[in-house]
């Protein structure tokens, strides 16, 4: 009695519909209006990374892989021409070769390695910030929501930075592994195939040459000891 003598009728009237109004009706939307409007925005961001880590990944992929040829050659060619490096003794500036090209081999995943870090630190930072609202939203409204949907919700939504990960890191190797097909494909219709004359042809009938890729055994007989 004695709040009800002390206080206008107005101001507990208000309570009693305007605020309770707020609470029951407006805010829940306006809670939904916030999150579904986000969306958007952290589509955005998540897009603006992605593009930017995949073109940037994709050209340090196809470097590593280019890169990759020199090595490749020069190793060849020091087993080919092993008897004479050792006759001049060119050991070490071959050795210095061949660590100067490893070094050139493994800059771009250094490089790449980095921006995967950069990466990582964006998402984790991305949803931090999802978190942070997540968590003020949902302390905001504590009544209506159960601790046991709160804990999912936040647990999902730390979850999300290592799909994201997950998610950006296979679509770059699907992506490499299309180059690879691509650039094969390049190389089997940019060389040309070995034109066949008819004196080659001729020759081929005289020297009794296989048209077929076979190989004949004719009283042949074979033992092991």
């Amino acid at each position: 009695m004695a709040f009800h003598a002390t206080t206008d009728s107005g101001t507990t009237l208000n309570r009693f519909s305007q605020d309770l109004q707020l609470i029951d009706m407006e805010l829940p939307a306006a809670v939904f209006g916030v999150a579904t409007s986000s969306l958007p925005i952290l589509g955005i961001v998540f897009y603006t990374l992605q593009r930017f880590y995949l073109r940037t990944s994709r050209q340090l992929r196809l470097l590593e892989i280019e890169y990759k040829a020199p090595l490749f050659t020069h190793v060849i060619e020091s087993l080919d021409g092993l008897v004479t490096i050792r006759a001049f003794h060119w050991e070490d500036r071959f050795m210095k070769k061949t660590l100067r090209l490893l070094d050139d081999l493994r800059r771009p995943n250094y490089l790449l390695t980095c921006v995967q870090c950069w990466l990582n630190l964006m998402l984790d930072l991305i949803v931090t910030v999802i978190a942070v609202i997540f968590v003020t939203m949902t302390s905001t409204i504590r009544a209506h929501i159960g601790a046991q949907a709160m804990g999912v919700g936040l647990t999902n939504v730390l979850g999300l930075s290592g799909s994201a990960q997950s998610f950006v890191t296979f679509w770059v190797a699907v992506e490499v592994a299309l180059g690879a097909v691509a650039r094969i494909n390049r190389f089997k219709d940019t060389v040309e195939k070995e034109p066949v004359s008819d004196e080659m042809l001729r020759n081929a009938e005289h020297l009794q040459w296989p048209v077929d890729g076979l190989i004949n055994f004719y009283n042949a007989s074979a033992s092991y000891t």
